[in-house]
């Protein structure tokens, strides 16, 4: 594929995903993004045999993405408790600007690029939490008798209940607050009081 091909097709990942997130992916038909995007449906198609298609390359780009924040905010944070605070703020930012039922549209009309997705944040986000509980202890923000593995499989666990939205109803319960509950309980459950204390004094840097 020559350049301006493959730059006319990372634009139409790019303004996809755009639409995707406000949306969902059930509303947004091929038609409708061919409008949206300006650009006629033999386009859209030259690049995308199917709207499945479409989808599956916006996950693809979905989880590079999410991959490289992790990366980012391990190497770019000073201690464990800011590395949770950054994700954590990330992930607000991502849900407040996305259609509130956009992973059960996935988990229900696209089950296949769900359960990969599904795969990829169970092993996403249980490495980053085992690696950030043991780098707590190392720094005497968390306490010592944690079992990283068994605390990030459980986190896994609320994760998954948060995100299929059955426990809590998108009508009723805002992602973002739902992750920001969920991460401070998690903290101050294994924080030593230094850890604690520190919580205190920096979080509200994040979202006050």
């Amino acid at each position: 594929m020559f350049a301006p091909e493959m730059e006319k097709r990372e634009e139409i990942l790019l303004q996809s995903s755009i639409l995707f997130k406000r949306h969902g992916f059930k509303q947004m038909t091929m038609d409708d993004l061919a409008n949206h995007m300006g650009i006629s449906k033999k386009t859209l198609y030259k690049f995308f045999r199917n709207k499945k298609e479409l989808i599956d390359e916006n996950l693809k780009s979905y989880i590079h993405c999410e991959n490289s924040e992790l990366n980012g905010h391990q190497s770019t944070s000073v201690n464990a408790i800011d590395e949770m605070l950054r994700v954590l703020k990330h992930l607000m930012d991502l849900f407040d600007e996305m259609d509130p039922k956009l992973y059960s549209d996935l988990a229900t009309y696209y089950p296949d690029a769900w359960n990969k997705l599904d795969g990829f944040l169970g092993d996403h986000i249980y490495n980053g939490m085992h690696q950030n509980i043991r780098r707590g202890m190392e720094e005497g923000l968390y306490m010592n008798d944690t079992e990283a593995d068994i605390l990030a499989r459980m986190y896994v666990a609320k994760v998954r209940a948060i995100m299929e939205s059955d426990y809590f109803p998108v009508e009723n319960y805002s992602k973002s607050a739902l992750f920001r509950v969920l991460v401070e309980y998690h903290i101050r459950g294994i924080a030593t009081e230094k850890g604690r204390a520190l919580l205190n004094s920096i979080k509200k840097t994040y979202f006050e």
